[in-house]
């Protein structure tokens, strides 16, 4: 099994217009990418409308995937995935401060582009 060691910036290929981020020397993900496709828009548009809602508060990733279990199939596989996306298309950013998980290590929480970040960075 190899490892990959990857840049958290381009780790995911970069798609044509319509098509699913993958990773891309993964036979793997470009299967799965294919199979979700046609559900991929609905699903960005259910993370963007999540993570819109919170507001200034935002969300992190643990807590948008526990939000949309029962909304998004497979949730837990689709969530990060759409959120890159989003953030790649610049409809979502950083918080400036992030916050602590349950197990006391620090998060990036994810607000809608267009809200005014008045948030202390660290």
């Amino acid at each position: 099994m190899s490892r990959h060691v990857v840049n958290r910036n381009d780790w995911l290929f970069k798609p044509k217009e319509g098509s699913v981020p993958y990773v891309s020397d993964s036979k793997n993900s470009r299967i799965a990418a294919s199979a979700v496709k046609a559900k991929a828009p609905t699903q960005k548009q259910q993370v963007y409308d999540h993570i819109k809602s919170c507001g200034l508060d935002g969300v992190c990733d643990f807590e948008g995937i526990g939000a949309l279990v029962g909304v998004i199939s497979s949730v837990q596989n689709a969530y990060r995935a759409r959120r890159i996306e989003l953030a790649n298309e610049g409809k979502i950013k950083e918080r400036k401060q992030g916050r602590m998980s349950q197990s006391g290590l620090p998060v990036t929480v994810w607000i809608d582009a267009s809200i005014e970040d008045t948030t202390k960075g660290e």
